[in-house]
């Protein structure tokens, strides 16, 4: 029977795991700010500096022609010219450097912010990632279910139309010399690359590696299952007879222990 004891140590438990977690994201946004708020230092505070500078030489050379004209002593040309165009490429490559670390700097802080807040709900960066995916996934399997549908709107016929003039438009650009061609040109490189895979065995590596990663997958699966029966069994333990989740315990070890090797 459930107790206010036992009650008591799982509500503990849980509000630890969240307590870490709060404070490993908070860990990560003082960091952050600290990265983001230096005025000095660090990739940005160097590409800014080699910018600065490089602004400033140019600005000193033709602040120095400009007075160099006024007093009537004019500089060579060619030197003028040639010292502006090597002073401008400076610049100009200080520049594009100046800005592709402030890039980097706010992609760099922007993933930081997400792993932080993500922390606190006990997310890791590659969990993002694929949950990422599955949403990604998710949205085109459903632009893929509407277009099925397509031709059931109002522009339904101007859809149909376009649908057949791609299949004309294929059709008559693989009746063309230069398509024709270059569609041999291509059947005749897969049938080469089959060829070498089957002569150096690499098919038969390949088939062989798949059929061992699915017995893998198989494996993993049983043990998954293993760990997530043993874990219901663990957590009904606070609320049950020790005796009963022996019991259960021992029959799930019976019927649900991998097999092959695990």
């Amino acid at each position: 029977m459930a107790n206010v004891g036992n009650l008591f140590v799982n509500f503990s438990g849980n509000t630890k795991g969240l307590t870490k977690s709060l404070s490993s994201a908070k860990s990560q946004i003082d960091k952050f700010d600290k990265e983001i708020g230096r005025k000095k230092g660090g990739s940005l505070g160097r590409a800014k500096g080699r910018f600065t500078s490089a602004m400033n030489e140019r600005r000193r050379f033709d602040s120095k022609v400009g007075v160099s004209n006024a007093l009537g002593f004019p500089m060579d040309e060619g030197h003028v010219i040639k010292n502006r165009a090597r002073l401008g490429k400076n610049e100009k490559g200080a520049r594009q450097a100046y800005r592709q670390a402030q890039r980097e700097q706010t992609i760099s802080g922007m993933r930081k912010s997400v792993a932080a807040a993500v922390g606190v709900f006990g997310l890791t960066v590659a969990g993002i990632g694929l949950l990422t995916r599955k949403a990604m996934q998710q949205t085109s399997d459903a632009v893929s279910n509407a277009k099925k549908f397509e031709f059931m709107g109002p522009d339904g016929p101007a859809i149909i139309a376009e649908r057949i003039k791609m299949i004309t438009d294929a059709m008559a650009y693989a009746q063309t010399p230069e398509g024709n061609a270059a569609q041999l040109k291509l059947a005749k490189a897969e049938t080469a690359a089959q060829d070498t895979s089957y002569k150096s065995g690499s098919a038969t590596v390949w088939q062989n590696f798949k059929s061992e990663m699915t017995t893998l997958a198989s494996l993993l699966d049983k043990g998954f299952m293993y760990a997530f029966n043993n874990f219901h069994a663990t957590q009904r333990a606070s609320l049950g007879n020790p005796k009963d989740v022996m019991m259960h315990l021992d029959k799930q070890r019976n019927t649900n222990r991998p097999t092959g090797g695990y």
